[in-house]
């Protein structure tokens, strides 16, 4: 039984829960590779993923869309066509994040690796799905607002102020992607999206070790870990009823395209 982190009340005012809760909604985008010197320009995010990030800063105009990148991924060139890409949305919520300004990236071999694989894409446990569960977490950690969030950029159905949301939270400070089965009455989960306020602070971080951890061990991605934290801590620890946390995501189909990586498979 762990006691790395304490529960906060669930009661309806919980103790040390905003009113008026500030809001961070993550996103991160990381290509698998780091450019060589006189590489040719490459848009490095396609027109899909910019204006599904652009759908999400304009579903939640009250809270501040954090897109994450790694600028040592990037060209100078692209760093620019993406400053002025997020400059020319028409919400005003929307600030771009260099994991190379957090030293826990920075700083560690995970990060400063690229995936060579040819088969990134399709293997589950290649290098950049590591390092895309790793950082993702990472991301979260460093917003101080009051409640945090994550999804992926092909996610088109969070709105982080709505009833279905801010219900979850409420009741145990967390939510999570994923359902209940009809025909089972048990959850299933995804790390797609995730959500938190102060009471699961400590939480996320305890998962964000644990899956370094993993990662290094067992050389695979996250959602082990993830999954295993879930049943640990939240069902087994404090007792909570995860069908209660749970939101099942919305995807428009797209997948993360890298130029680079996807051209020499043709």
């Amino acid at each position: 039984m762990s006691l790395l982190y304490q529960t906060e009340s669930i009661a309806d005012k919980p103790k040390g829960v905003a009113e008026s809760p500030t809001k961070a909604y993550n996103l991160l985008w990381i290509s698998p590779h780091f450019p060589t010197s006189g590489e040719e320009f490459r848009q490095p995010i396609p027109d899909q993923t910019i204006e599904n990030i652009y759908g999400i800063a304009e579903r939640n105009p009250n809270t501040d869309v954090q897109l994450w990148i790694d600028s040592r991924r990037m060209t100078d060139a692209q760093i620019g066509w993406l400053e002025k890409i997020i400059g020319k949305s028409s919400s005003i919520n929307m600030v771009l994040h260099d994991f190379r300004n957090v030293p826990e990236y920075n700083n560690h071999s995970l990060y400063n690796q690229p995936d060579d694989s040819p088969n990134w894409r399709f293997d589950k446990h290649s290098l950049i799905w590591r390092q895309v569960d790793a950082a993702r977490i990472l991301a979260c950690l460093q917003s101080g607002q009051d409640q945090v969030f994550y999804s992926d950029a092909d996610v088109t159905n969070l709105i982080v102020d709505s009833d279905e949301v801010q219900s979850r939270i409420k009741k145990h400070g967390i939510i999570l992607a994923g359902a209940v089965d009809e025909k089972s009455g048990y959850p299933w989960y995804e790390n797609q999206l995730f959500g938190f306020d102060s009471r699961k602070r400590d939480f996320f971080r305890l998962l964000y070790n644990r899956t370094l951890n993993d990662i290094a061990v067992k050389g695979e991605k996250g959602y082990g870990s993830y999954i295993d934290l879930i049943n640990s801590e939240l069902k087994g620890r404090e007792g909570i009823d995860t069908r209660d946390i749970v939101f099942q995501a919305r995807y428009d189909g797209t997948v993360a395209i890298h130029p680079k990586r996807d051209e020499r498979r043709k």
